[in-house]
């Protein structure tokens, strides 16, 4: 069974000890709304683009999590920033969040990211789940 790690930090650290990987936003968000490890994520934004220490774009982390196994929906709603997100957000599920620049994972109605509590703009919310499920 694969641990989910419930402090991102952990993954921050995986990623720069294990892998000498950093601005690594995009593998651990995935990491975390798909419940993948951290080799897992890294490995598959890597077959979509993403350099070792890079940014990679939206359409291509969207497209890793399909590949993961699982479907991102785009979730309609008025979020505004990450400081409010997890009132408007259902309690339970996988969330990613797309910020100018950057991206996080909201996971069981908890912010799991440094912006936590910032007034950083909403640009897109997808929910998470996975592809068997998909109805």
């Amino acid at each position: 069974m694969i641990k989910q790690y419930n402090d991102q930090q952990a993954l921050y650290d995986i990623g720069k000890n294990h892998y000498n990987d950093t601005n690594n936003c995009s593998v651990v968000a995935v990491a975390i709304s798909t419940g993948v490890a951290y080799g897992a994520a890294f490995k598959a934004l890597e077959k979509r683009g993403r350099k070792r220490g890079q940014g990679v774009s939206n359409f291509n982390i969207l497209k890793a999590i399909v590949d993961l196994g699982f479907m991102p929906d785009r979730v309609e709603g008025n979020y505004k920033t990450v400081r409010t997100i997890t009132d408007r957000l259902p309690k339970e599920g996988k969330y990613l969040v797309l910020v100018s620049g950057h991206i996080l994972a909201v996971r069981d109605g908890k912010v799991l990211d440094w912006t936590e509590g910032r007034r950083h703009r909403i640009e897109q919310v997808y929910k998470v789940t996975p592809r068997e499920y998909k109805k």
